[in-house]
């Protein structure tokens, strides 16, 4: 997405070449790589801020009332782990596990640190006396008994309110954790919009380090909390991608796929990493001595074998039609049209394209409607199939009529509830075909232009035809995950169409599972599902078989004239 590679090339910017190093940032366990954090690159500064984990045994921090935020708390002295990890006196004290502490006064917060369960966050901000001597001359003064009051301030001989020791810590419950990983989760969305991928990511990784979080744990727990877990894990994954390291990524997202097997997002991201779980021979991804390595170009040739789930062959070759229209002679067709009939292609421009944020273009199915009539109906008609058109989508209320009138379905549903996912749409259409009735199911788009008619697609009527894997973008490597836009299958497989792509499923791009029973109508590379992202020298939008229309297409082999972006742009 924009918004991802915005936050990419900012943190390159920011951390000044510190990306290499988070290629190691999972690979060590959380405390080693806040300590080696916590001395980066502008935390030297007053402002900086960093967010740091702490484990069993002392703290190590002293505090007291801000000197210079009112309201606020401020460290004013160190040992132990705050030491270690490179807290200094004078250091402002702004968050504990994502929760603001403003307000909280100094003996408050002691009391709430004794009982907290570890390990446990807490955010520094670099204050204008940080590394001040006082605070070094005070700790000592502490430690030795003469020099620290119950306040942390000053006074004599109360060390105890000062350094207080935890009691034992009592296992948290349901109701807890799910206030701390809900405030981590919030804390590390807040990090990514900052562009601090490293910290997000290390403080996820400290939730899932938890005994507590573990994947053990997590059977026996509140279900609402393994959601959030699971939420936890999944945007662990896509930090790993971000920051270099897919591979680790890819063996984080499969251990939770294989535990929670019903879980609809874990399919999802392990099909998108399939290829990195594969040995790094360079035959699926390659490396070099610095360490993992892809190119665009290298990423989208990973052969279809590399998705082809470990432990399983590919199924035998089934029914092909070699592109050959004689294939379909008496074969009898359900062609089912999802999705919408109109809709504004606003926010596909603030996607997808830069420049064009206030721009927009109505898609109607009434422009496009002609395409579908000369490049799916009646050539299913003339190479001697059966065909019969059912439709399944959102109610257009000024367009509903004219859907029947034009598509004339044998069965139709229009969805009143514009918040049903994509899966719960593909799932209700197929559910009003009678599957004995017919040899083969088609879904399709209205927004759809063919760039040659489907009988002229190379698909095996035996099996579950699927389009072309996806490229995933920033960083570029080809996936396991396929395009959506079109797909056909042989009634049989209806039920396992629908464990991919139904009501829990928010798109289809999960449709290939094992790819023992997958055909891919294009298979000699990877291709962006999204034909309006903008054009590059690898052609990764300009596939063989389709464009959507509505969105801009930069290349010249659009079956009609498709510029709406650059339209609307030069208006």
């Amino acid at each position: 997405s924009r918004a991802g590679l915005v936050a990419l090339v900012a943190l390159l910017a920011l951390l000044n070449g510190e990306v290499g190093h988070a290629q190691n940032v999972a690979s060590h366990p959380p405390s080693q790589v806040v300590s080696s954090l916590a001395g980066g690159p502008g935390y030297g500064s007053s402002g900086a801020a960093r967010s740091l984990q702490f484990g069993e045994g002392e703290i190590g921090i002293a505090i007291g009332p801000s000197g210079s935020s009112p309201g606020g708390l401020e460290v004013i002295g160190v040992r132990g782990q705050a030491a270690e990890l490179g807290v200094q006196a004078g250091d402002q004290i702004t968050a504990l596990n994502g929760l603001l502490l403003r307000g909280t006064s100094p003996d408050d917060l002691r009391g709430i640190l004794a009982g907290s369960p570890r390990p446990l966050n807490l955010r520094f901000e670099r204050g204008p006396n940080s590394g001040r001597s006082e605070g070094a001359s005070g700790i000592s003064g502490g430690m030795g008994g003469g020099g620290m009051g119950g306040d942390g301030m000053g006074g004599g001989g109360q060390t105890a309110n000062v350094w207080p020791a935890p009691p034992p810590r009592k296992p948290a419950t349901d109701f807890e954790l799910k206030g701390v990983v809900a405030s981590a989760i919030e804390e590390a969305m807040g990090l990514w919009r900052e562009s601090k991928l490293l910290e997000a990511l290390q403080l996820l990784t400290s939730v899932l380090e938890r005994p507590d979080c573990a994947m053990d744990a997590m059977r026996a727990i509140d279900p609402e909390l393994v959601g959030l877990l699971m939420r936890v894990r999944a945007f662990r994954g896509y930090l790993l991608e971000s920051t270099g390291r897919p591979d680790l990524a890819a063996q984080s997202i499969l251990e939770a796929r294989l535990a929670f097997p019903q879980h609809p997002d874990f399919p999802w991201q392990e099909l998108k990493l399939r290829p990195f779980l594969q040995p790094s021979d360079g035959h699926c991804w390659g490396t070099h001595p610095d360490g993992v390595s892809w190119t665009k170009e290298l990423a989208k040739h990973v052969p279809v074998d590399c998705c082809v789930e470990q432990g399983m062959a590919n199924a035998s070759v089934g029914e092909l039609t070699h592109g050959r229209s004689s294939a379909w002679a008496g074969k009898r067709v359900a062609v089912l049209y999802r999705g919408h009939s109109t809709r504004s292609m606003k926010s596909t421009f603030d996607r997808t394209r830069p420049g064009l944020e206030n721009q927009d273009f109505v898609f109607d199915f009434r422009d496009v409607w002609r395409s579908h009539t000369d490049m799916v109906l009646d050539p299913l008609v003339a190479a001697g199939a059966d065909v019969d058109v059912y439709a399944c989508l959102h109610s257009a209320p000024a367009l509903n009529n004219h859907v029947l009138q034009m598509l004339r379905p044998v069965k139709y549903h229009f969805e009143t509830d514009p918040t049903k996912l994509q899966g719960a749409q593909v799932a209700t259409g197929i559910a009003l075909i009678e599957p004995d009735n017919y040899d083969l199911v088609v879904v399709l788009r209205l927004d759809l232009l063919l760039k040659k008619p489907i009988t002229e697609w190379n698909m095996d009527l035996s099996k579950l035809n699927l389009p072309f894997r996806s490229i995933n973008d920033q960083p570029d490597y080809c996936t396991c995950l396929v395009a959506d836009a079109a797909f056909a299958f042989p009634p049989r497989l209806a039920t396992r169409v629908i464990s991919s792509c139904g009501p829990a499923h928010g798109s289809c791009h999960g449709l290939g599972e094992t790819f023992t029973d997958v055909h891919l109508v294009a298979s000699d590379q990877c291709y962006n599902t999204n034909t309006g992202v903008v054009m590059d020298a690898l052609h990764t939008a300009k596939n063989p078989l389709y464009v959507l229309y509505g969105r801009p297409y930069d290349y010249d082999d659009a079956p009609i004239r498709h510029t709406p972006g650059a339209l609307l742009a030069a208006a």
